[in-house]
């Protein structure tokens, strides 16, 4: 609950659908329907005046290469927003390396659809006039939004945006080259045939023999480590400084700038010196929250000189039967972070957090839900000891403290 003079602005980690997911979703009813996914978040959530996700997938008409078929390429169905919407998210980044998965042209639909279910996006645009960042009054406060990436996936999607649609993406790098990725095998016939027509007789041939993704060795899965100008991490000052200015022009038009950005080594507890370095920068404009997203787990946050910096709130969504879990990161839990704004002085008061859990049955269904609650409601010894264990490896990665007793609480105060 929050006092009366306050505004709650509520941050969720990645919204992602992995294969395993999205196969058991559309096994249970026989349709997309997700809403069952957020029964137990969209209570948690119905107390924030505004609740921000990162959207990490495109969401448009399957005509643009399917949906979901592939380990790292995603399309989700519209009614993945509305399970969202239902639940009291407000504003979606959709700035991440996911964004152009189905082309420039699923980015634009994945915008319109966002619209039609009466949510903001940011990040990525319809057009090159619009702004990279959004203010949003509320109770008489300009709280304004902004977001970033470190790059669009080209290594996998092949997708290279042209010279004119580049102000459609907020990117804080170059797009990584064809070269960027050490498993990265290059399949030319994309590029020689055309992208989507070569997707979708790849989808609807799959969908023919009922294709399933096979694992592959989880060697190659090993976690990334974001290091400064090595491979993708490599530092663009102009997009840089560009992003900077950005920063600096919303600040001077709003009582609270929000920094949001898509960096990180992917599966891995500690943020690499490429995203700290674009961080640091980041904090010389004086924003007071800089929230990062994209490695899959949670990570630590910063709180020094009244500003915040979160490196990962991890997956909102995530399966243990995914090919990039590891049982060490304790991938299935996230945290959401709480700002509360005085409307009076129209500064950030305090910051809490809370943490969650992705519930998965055995037909591989996930809810979501509130370790707070999970933890009160097991009966079981085992299971509940287990439960206190992890959620207190993933309390201490998060604080950087070294308790050894769990405290459970329904929201932490930072």
């Amino acid at each position: 609950m929050k006092e009366k003079n306050m505004i709650k602005i509520s941050f969720t980690g990645d919204l992602i659908c992995q294969l395993e997911y999205f196969y058991a979703v559309k096994k249970r009813k026989n349709q997309y329907n997700f809403n069952d996914t957020f029964i137990y978040l969209k209570e948690y959530l119905k107390h924030s005046d505004y609740v921000v996700g990162n959207l990490e997938t495109p969401i448009c008409n399957p005509i643009f290469g399917g949906y979901t078929i592939d380990w790292y390429s995603f399309n989700t169905p519209k009614s993945f927003l509305e399970a969202l919407k239902n639940s009291n998210f407000k504003l979606l980044t959709t700035a991440n390396n996911h964004c152009l998965d189905r082309g420039i042209l699923g980015l634009k639909q994945t915008i319109k659809n966002i619209k039609k279910y009466d949510m903001e996006y940011l990040g990525t645009k319809l057009n090159n006039e619009e702004k990279d960042y959004k203010i949003i009054e509320i109770d008489g406060v300009k709280i304004a939004f902004l977001a970033y990436t470190y790059g669009t996936n080209y290594s996998y999607n092949y997708y290279k945006i042209k010279e004119k649609d580049l102000p459609k993406i907020n990117l804080i790098k170059k797009q990584d080259s064809d070269q960027t990725w050490h498993f990265h095998k290059i399949n030319f016939y994309k590029d020689l045939f055309g992208k989507f027509i070569i997707r979708n007789i790849k989808y609807f041939i799959k969908k023919i023999i009922n294709y399933k993704a096979k694992p592959y060795n989880l060697e190659e899965n090993m976690k990334v480590i974001d290091k400064i100008n090595t491979g993708e991490w490599v530092i663009d000052e102009t997009l840089l400084n560009d992003s900077i200015q950005k920063i600096r022009e919303a600040i001077n038009n709003s009582n609270i700038t929000i920094f949001m950005l898509h960096s990180g080594g992917q599966f891995n507890e500690e943020p690499g010196s490429f995203t700290k370095m674009l961080i640091e920068k980041i904090k010389t404009t004086g924003v007071p929250l800089i929230v990062s997203n994209h490695p899959h787990v949670v990570q630590r946050q910063e709180f020094k000189n009244n500003q915040l910096v979160i490196y990962s709130l991890g997956n909102v969504i995530n399966s243990y039967r995914a090919n990039n879990y590891r049982k060490e990161n304790l991938g299935e839990y996230s945290v959401i972070l709480n700002a509360y704004i005085n409307k009076k002085t129209k500064q950030i008061e305090k910051y809490t957090f809370s943490l969650m859990k992705s519930v998965e049955s055995e037909d591989g269904y996930i809810t979501v839900v509130p370790v707070y609650d999970l933890i009160n409601k097991e009966s079981d010894k085992n299971k509940k000891e287990t439960l206190i264990e992890e959620s207190l490896i993933i309390y201490n990665r998060f604080t950087e403290q070294k308790n050894t007793k769990f405290i459970n609480e329904r929201e932490y105060v930072i």
